[in-house]
């Protein structure tokens, strides 16, 4: 066919073509846009060739080969067009450019430097900002002498009011930009922030086919070196400045897990792939963004979400997208996420070794068979890892949740599964409290679902009633004495008085006296059993005797009155957080009176200084004063209702044997001799000189 009558033809055709592939564009805007550059240039000397509505394009990939994207907003409600010069009287054409239009008017016309002799078939490849100068990009492919498959590139910067040809020319004004049909990308390949354009071309000196890259020099893209990344990974697609928050809910026997991704404004890609390593394949409902898959996978184990079939749609810089999520039966785990920044085609295939990694949550199977006291090691290591992570916010909360973990434990090793029942109940009411303010949305699913699956793999045992259990030991003792397990009668009746008004205190609701009562009954039984070794027969507990009777007595305590969780870490920090809890307490009005406090701390504060120098000895007397003081203070608020200076008994409970606990890791199973209550008494008479407050509450409360 006439290659004039082809262009004819086409010229008729064109505005009828444009409007059926480029969304939002009429045959209106064809005409009126035509007819602006017949206004500037005269009639029969350009033809629109290429025209884009922007609104419509930004985010649609099949509109130009790359992409299309307005990340400024310079070219809002804007028609971008290309015009390419028609054959004149003298059989020459002129040279193609151009333009942007808006609300009737062109804004901007190129220079006319398309040489329409050598360069056809142009279009648009990209629309974008490539080189990150904060403004945007326009790229025109045009096909290049009688070869189909040769193509060249010009590239246009706009900032919003003025325009400007940003690719190198030879000496014959063609662009550098040279490549085969279908082998550019556009690609950052050395992760510096700054695009490149990369192609294949053919050396005629090789006669053969190689890579081609044009780079950014500051001003112009062309021939120009670049840098290798120091990682030595090309075309890096993590250059990602992404937060993953996930959160889980329970819904029936199911576990909901939900990710939040923050693509930060600082972040120089954008987001197209998100993947994360699991370790349960009972996965349903996945769920994500709109236009992206998501899928199990099954080697590695792991759920992949990538926009590959959608291209352009990606996780913009400054956007949340809270679309991700799936359901399971498997428990909340920390495992690694995996965030990948777009750079040239999708790198879905590089996800594992091309991205950011972010700890999150994901599912894994309880352990099969399940132990429970292993399990407890693990909820150890959640806490510890939240903590780390940054998940619990306060090293107290964290040691709180390890001495539920640890105490629950060992009552489990003792088999006192309803105790540990009991403490794991705790930590279920305390994660709902500290969610609000101390735990995020991770460690309350790690520590709470986590938790509440253990408790369900314990079977609650039928427990005695604190009468029940009184009664008990009370038989259990009278058996030991009378099959030889104790000393002499006189000691027997001893220990059996103390349950006997154990008893009577818990008839009149007196759980604390109680508890006292049983203290007293173990401290002795304790205590002589680890003297058997002086051969006293007179008050001696054989082995027997002691396992009977002992571990039942701790059990009684820890029934008839809450116990607070133990402490950990070092002495010093043991004490140290005891100070801090009578002034919590105080706040809570559980203990009242200044006197009161502030000689408890110095109490406590003459303890830290012995074990600084190295004395525990005289530290273990400062802190049996300090329960001392306690519990005596408390028995006078039992009489005196009323008075300025007083501990309750939640108060009590919570100094009292949280100091008692220290005191035992002092005395390391071996309580200290009959001279440490001489020696305490000496130790008041000399607090009293020193500490005039010390020597007026004593005086107030033995009144």
């Amino acid at each position: 066919m006439n290659r004039t009558i082809l262009l004819f033809i086409l010229a008729f055709i064109m505005p009828t073509l444009l409007a059926q592939i480029r969304p939002g564009i009429t045959l209106n805007d064809y005409n009126i846009i035509q007819s602006a550059v017949d206004d500037i240039f005269g009639v029969n000397k350009y033809r629109v060739d290429e025209l884009i509505n922007i609104d419509s394009a930004v985010g649609k990939r099949w509109v130009v080969p790359n992409n299309v994207d307005d990340p400024y907003h310079t070219l809002q409600h804007c028609f971008v067009f290309y015009a390419e010069g028609k054959i004149q009287d003298n059989n020459t054409r002129p040279k193609g450019f151009m333009g942007i239009f808006k609300n009737g008017q062109i804004l901007w016309l190129s220079d006319p430097v398309i040489n329409n002799e050598d360069a056809h078939s142009c279009g648009f490849y990209d629309i974008s900002d490539v080189n990150n100068d904060g403004k945007v990009e326009l790229s025109i492919s045009c096909c290049e002498g009688n070869r189909a498959d040769l193509r060249c590139l010009w590239i246009f910067s706009w900032d919003g009011f003025v325009g400007q040809m940003i690719n190198d020319t030879g000496q014959n004004g063609k662009s550098v930009i040279s490549y085969l049909e279908e082998s550019l990308n556009i690609k950052d390949i050395n992760g510096d922030g700054i695009k490149e354009f990369q192609g294949i071309w053919f050396d005629d000196a090789k006669e053969n086919e190689v890579k081609v890259i044009y780079s950014w020099n500051g001003q112009k893209y062309g021939n120009y070196p670049i840098s290798l990344p120091p990682s030595g990974i090309l075309n890096p697609r993590n250059r990602v400045n992404v937060n993953v928050k996930s959160y889980v809910l329970k819904k029936n026997n199911k576990y909901e897990f939900n990710y939040i991704i923050t693509n930060k404004n600082t972040s120089p890609q954008k987001i197209e792939n998100f993947y994360i390593q699991i370790f349960s394949d009972s996965i349903s409902s996945i769920r994500g963004r709109k236009g992206w898959r998501g899928a199990l996978g099954k080697s590695p184990l792991g759920i992949m979400w990538t926009n590959l079939f959608t291209y352009g749609d990606y996780i913009n810089q400054g956007e949340i997208d809270t679309s991700f999520g799936y359901l399971t039966s498997a428990l909340p785990t920390i495992v690694i996420s995996y965030v990948q920044g777009n750079n040239g085609e999708n790198g879905f295939l590089e996800i594992l070794t091309n991205s950011v990694q972010v700890t999150t949550l994901g599912p894994s199977n309880p352990p099969t068979p399940f132990i429970p006291l292993d399990f407890f090691d693990t909820l150890t290591s959640y806490t510890t890892q939240s903590r780390t992570l940054g998940w619990i916010k306060e090293k107290q909360i964290a040691d709180k949740y390890l001495a539920y973990f640890t105490t629950a434990k060992q009552e489990l090793e003792q088999n006192n599964t309803n105790r540990a029942r009991a403490i794991l109940q705790n930590v279920l009411r305390d994660v709902d409290i500290d969610s609000t303010d101390n735990l995020t949305s991770e460690a309350y699913a790690l520590l709470r679902y986590n938790t509440e699956y253990l408790l369900e793999q314990i079977p609650e045992q039928k427990e005695m009633t604190v009468k029940e259990m009184l009664d008990t030991l009370r038989a259990r003792l009278k058996w030991c004495y009378d099959n030889k397990q104790l000393g002499e009668h006189r000691f027997y009746a001893e220990l059996e008085d103390h349950i006997k008004d154990a008893i009577k205190k818990y008839q009149r609701h007196d759980t604390i006296g109680t508890a006292q009562e049983i203290e007293e009954f173990f401290n002795k039984l304790r205590w002589e059993y680890q003297r058997k070794h002086e051969k006293n027969d007179r008050r001696y507990v054989s082995e027997q005797a002691y396992q009977l009777l002992y571990p039942l007595a701790r059990q009684i305590e820890a029934k008839v009155i809450t116990l607070p969780p133990k402490p950990t870490g070092t002495l010093m920090e043991q004490i140290s957080a005891l100070k801090l809890q009578i002034q919590t307490e105080a706040q809570s009005g559980n203990i009242g009176g200044e006197r009161l406090i502030r000689s408890l701390e110095k109490i406590l504060d003459r303890a830290i200084r012995e074990i600084q120098k190295g004395d525990t000895i005289q530290a273990r007397i400062y802190t049996k004063l300090f329960m001392q003081t306690v519990r005596e203070v408390y028995e006078y608020t039992i009489r005196h209702a009323n008075a300025r200076t007083y501990v309750k008994a939640e108060g009590y409970i919570s100094l009292y044997y949280r100091c008692r606990y220290t005191l035992e890791s002092m005395w390391k199973g071996i309580e200290p001799t009959v001279e440490v209550n001489e020696n305490i008494q000496e130790l008041e008479l000399q607090i009293e000189q020193e500490e005039g407050e010390y020597k007026e509450l004593l005086q107030e409360i033995k009144e």
